[in-house]
């Protein structure tokens, strides 16, 4: 993880991701690994919206109560067709959990 996110902090989100896919083989039940992952994906060029959703679906599998997953798992999902109760669902869960903040 700690290779994964310096990487991530000097934006080298390839490099990271390789980093955090294989941290997520060697710790699997890790949230913020999958966390840390979906962001690397989203921030690839182009983004990988799909691989970020099945890591958040991950994130939020493991740890139901991280708001964060839950926001951009709704970000994510709002803007596919077909996936709007699924994005709803997401939003509301991370409204519920954190609501001072604003999704």
């Amino acid at each position: 993880l700690a290779l994964g996110a310096a990487a991530a902090k000097d934006k080298s989100w390839a490099t990271a991701e390789t980093h955090l896919e294989m941290a997520a083989s060697i710790r699997p039940q890790e949230a913020p690994v999958w966390l840390h992952l979906a962001m690397c994906r989203l921030q690839s060029k182009p983004p990988r919206t799909e691989a970020a959703i099945s890591a958040l679906q991950r994130v939020v599998t493991l740890d139901a109560e991280e708001p964060q997953a839950w926001a951009l798992l709704g970000s994510c999902t709002s803007g596919i067709p077909g996936r709007e109760k699924e994005a709803a669902y997401a939003l509301g869960r991370a409204c519920a959990l954190n609501p001072t903040d604003a999704v």
